[in-house]
């Protein structure tokens, strides 16, 4: 019998799969009456994911990993978009945007007629009913990750701190087009948060985080809809009931998260795949083109999430910190930017090396030390580092550390209930601002990775975001990352270095840019080697 490769088992299962789901000839009914043709089972973007333990998120509310922020963004889209070239915001279902003169009163129009994937309305209410309704969560102590960036809305930290009622909360909708935000500062990184998963509008039967499990045929306002779900890959479809289902490039999305490296290096070899953010051997890649590096706006940092005992001790957690050689611990790890900031800047990322540290002498505050428990998730880079350094600490202090390798999940998705007390994590801005790494320490964060609790540093946050110039607002936040980084709190290691590997010849739609954000509905494929 001849034998098949995957390349070719796959595009056969993915025309089997699009046969069953729909022909390519005719039209169907769309929103507001309007016919579309049919979708074209040929039309397929594909693109390969690193295996992964972890299971797709898809409540926006919850969505705090890589793989589930690409997915969501194919599938939720709110008053702003991300542009695809350089990721900044752009207006979505927003049609006018208009501010007070001092920017703490935002008016936006919505474009007419706006419907989920099932045809119901989308008007300025369920905006907020959306929003509400995440703040309600964190309210009760769940870990919503983004909603701690609404904090400057007027009313919005009071509510979900239990501290004030939620009819003081400033969002209002005078009409069923019409969103009003009123700031209690000046927020000009506003519509890149607007532009995130989680401040799409929500369908109200897709709001409860607990209940149907299935996503096939989930309820949603982007350019795409699930079509299926199947070992861990997913079939996008196009959304017939979208704003802009013209300017949504590709009828299918094909996400394969279930390939093992060779598998996926041999698919794109074969040309099966379109864009992979797995790591390909450079051999299997015919046109050098194909690999796009980009600095990135994120950081790789160690961090400690003791609540309580002697590691909830800013004195323990520096004692352990400063017997570390951290230059060349960040030097070893093959990195281009190594860095001693929380913070990235393209500045810092120029420079290429870090001055080696002296090792302060070891404190009697070690004795008695109870067992460190660390995780790191599979795959990770620092897997190499982290046994380094659970060496050197079990060595220098007798302390029994057990190191996990676990699912990302297992202790970032809800920091709360971790088991560990340090643990390796990389973190993408969502926007160009520290704000966007700071926040996550703010002790009235539901989704804080440390679980810390500070006033200090609450205070120097708050003065940063209050702060009525941006070298003032700058100064704060350099206050703050400093704070964190004394307390021992956070230990960065290195800005990151995005790599995807994207087929040049008939990828369009594609731009490298520092988010490392690629908006799907842009993704097309022009031409094909088959």
């Amino acid at each position: 019998m001849k034998s098949v490769s995957n390349a070719q088992k796959l595009r056969l299962a993915l025309c089997l799969l699009l046969i069953v789901i729909g022909s390519s000839v005719g039209f169907t009914q769309g929103s507001r009456g309007v016919a579309y043709p049919l979708l074209n089972q040929s039309d397929i973007f594909t693109i390969a994911l690193e295996p992964s333990d972890d299971d797709i998120v898809y409540h926006p509310f919850l969505i705090t990993d890589n793989d589930s922020q690409l997915v969501s963004n194919g599938l939720y889209e709110g008053l702003f978009a991300y542009d695809p070239v350089d990721a900044k915001p752009v207006p979505a279902m927003a049609s006018n945007v208009r501010t007070n003169e001092d920017g703490t009163i935002w008016t936006i129009t919505l474009k007419e007629s706006l419907v989920f994937s099932n045809g119901d309305a989308i008007t300025s209410r369920t905006f907020i009913d959306s929003w509400m309704a995440m703040l309600s969560y964190a309210k009760e102590g769940l870990p919503m990750a983004s909603v701690s960036l609404f904090d400057a809305v007027k009313g919005a930290r009071d509510y979900r701190s239990n501290k004030g009622p939620a009819n003081e909360v400033a969002l209002k909708a005078p009409d069923e087009n019409t969103v009003v935000i009123e700031l209690d500062y000046p927020v000009p990184y506003l519509p890149q948060i607007l532009a995130m998963p989680a401040y799409a509008p929500v369908h109200p039967s897709e709001r409860p985080l607990t209940g149907r499990i299935d996503p096939v045929d989930k309820i949603v306002p982007g350019p795409y809809v699930i079509a299926e779900v199947d070992n861990g890959n997913i079939l996008l479809k196009k959304n017939q009931r979208y704003w802009d289902y013209y300017g949504t490039k590709s009828d299918y999305i094909r996400i394969i998260r279930n390939m093992s490296s060779e598998e996926i290096a041999t698919a794109y070899r074969e040309g099966a795949i379109d864009w992979s953010a797995a790591f390909i051997p450079l051999q299997n890649v015919a046109d050098k083109r194909d690999l796009r590096l980009a600095a990135q706006y994120s950081t790789a940092f160690f961090y400690f999430s003791a609540t309580d005992g002697p590691y909830a001790d800013s004195a323990v957690r520096r004692m352990l910190v400063d017997t570390i050689d951290w230059p060349a611990i960040r030097s070893s790890s093959g990195q281009l930017f190594p860095t001693n900031r929380l913070i990235p800047s393209l500045e810092r990322m120029q420079a290429t090396s870090v001055s080696p540290e002296s090792v302060p002498e070891i404190s009697d505050v070690s004795a008695g030390l109870p067992v460190l428990n660390i995780a790191i998730h599979r795959g990770a880079q620092i897997e190499e580092i982290t046994h380094s350094i659970a060496e050197r600490w079990s060595t220098l202090f007798g302390i029994t550390v057990v190191l996990d390798v676990v699912p990302l999940g297992i202790y970032a998705s809800s920091p709360n209930t971790s088991p560990y007390q340090f643990a390796g994590i990389t973190w993408i801005g969502d926007f160009e601002s520290p704000y966007a790494f700071l926040h996550m320490w703010l002790s009235d964060n539901p989704y804080n990775l440390s679980n810390f609790s500070d006033q200090t540093y609450d205070e120097l946050l708050f003065a940063a975001l209050a702060a009525d110039t941006e070298s003032l607002r700058s100064s704060y936040f350099q206050k703050a990352e400093q704070y964190l980084i004394d307390q021992g709190i956070v230990i960065p290691l290195y800005h990151g270095l995005s790599s995807n590997f994207v087929v040049t010849e008939r990828v369009e739609g594609w731009y490298a840019n520092l988010l490392d954000i690629h908006p799907l509905k842009h993704l097309k494929v022009v031409s094909e080697n088959l």
